[in-house]
């Protein structure tokens, strides 16, 4: 997911992780969570359409390509983009080899930054995307707020507003969830004042009264 509506850059892979997990997981209904997205681990380079083992991805590629109307120029970086793939790559336990997945041979190859992307990394790391997304799911689960975020009511907010994605949610308690999904900041003026910060993917925040300056790539759950 990081890759696909993230940006998997070092710079923003973590924050933006962070902050797509919180837009899914504060949302009505059952939140699912692909193994390794967890770790924030992002799309495999394949280098050809011999790596793929995904049957839609290879039968694509041949009925676009070697049959069909598109170069391979055209549509590589479709299939890199969206194959199924991508989700099923060896899970990156550690830095050992194969990530510490297998001693023998997995049937796709392990994601080379797996050196820097793996469980064992993450697990005594506070800042690290593992760490967010425990904290994420204690909130989701804590008595406080359980109601709200599982059974409140949800309504958009600023749907206007470009790469923002806001909603709050109403129950026994008001929240607010505020998602930047842009590299470049943005502003949000709040209805009325903010009671507390609930999760924050930064370390601050940018606020002048009721006008919320966002990072790239910021998520924020307020309570109003």
């Amino acid at each position: 997911a990081v890759s696909r509506f993230g940006d998997d850059r070092p710079a923003y892979r973590e924050v933006s992780a962070k902050m797509l997990a919180t837009c899914l997981h504060m949302l009505q209904g059952t939140p699912y969570v692909y193994q390794g997205e967890e770790l924030g681990m992002t799309n495999y380079p394949f280098k050809g359409p011999e790596d793929f083992r995904d049957i839609e991805s290879i039968n694509a590629y041949r009925e676009w390509c070697k049959e069909g109307p598109l170069s391979h120029e055209v549509f590589w970086p479709c299939m890199l983009f969206k194959s199924r793939d991508n989700a099923r790559t060896p899970m990156q336990w550690s830095d050992e080899e194969n990530a510490g997945f297998t001693s023998g041979t997995p049937w796709l190859k392990v994601n080379p930054n797996y050196t820097s992307i793996n469980a064992a990394s993450q697990l005594k790391d506070p800042d690290s995307v593992r760490s967010f997304y425990k904290k994420l799911i204690a909130l989701r689960k804590s008595p406080e707020y359980k109601e709200t975020v599982v059974y409140g009511e949800l309504t958009p907010l600023w749907e206007e507003q470009h790469n923002l994605m806001a909603y709050s949610r109403k129950g026994d308690k008001t929240l607010y969830v505020i998602g930047n999904y842009q590299r470049e900041e943005q502003s949000v003026t709040l209805p009325g004042a903010c009671q507390k910060v609930l999760l924050n993917n930064y370390p601050d925040l940018q606020a002048d009264g009721n006008t919320i300056r966002l990072y790239g790539y910021q998520v924020l759950i307020l309570e109003m």
